[in-house]
């Protein structure tokens, strides 16, 4: 599996967890808490793919809207739109 690929998965499956924390705090079920549940914990997965050197700039703004997904989820932490700028 190519480096690409390997991105395109892996914020594939980052996309689909935060679905899943959207739903959770839109029905106001947040008592199942756990790492994985933690907007801090996808936010550092996140910058972990940012940091990649050789990251493919078409990627760049998909990965900015995971950042503010994840700040409009109103739990631990929101980021804040100059946050969400800096990771550009």
């Amino acid at each position: 599996m190519s480096y690409n690929d390997q991105t395109a998965q892996e914020l594939a499956h980052i996309h689909a967890m935060i679905l899943q924390l959207e739903h959770l705090v839109h029905e106001g079920d947040i008592s199942q808490a756990s790492a994985v549940t933690s907007p801090v914990y996808w936010r550092a997965r996140i910058t972990t793919v940012l940091a990649a050197a050789d990251l493919p700039p078409a990627i760049k703004p998909q990965i900015g809207d995971l950042f503010a997904r994840l700040a409009r989820c109103g739990v631990a932490q929101p980021c804040t739109a100059q946050s969400v700028a800096v990771h550009y």
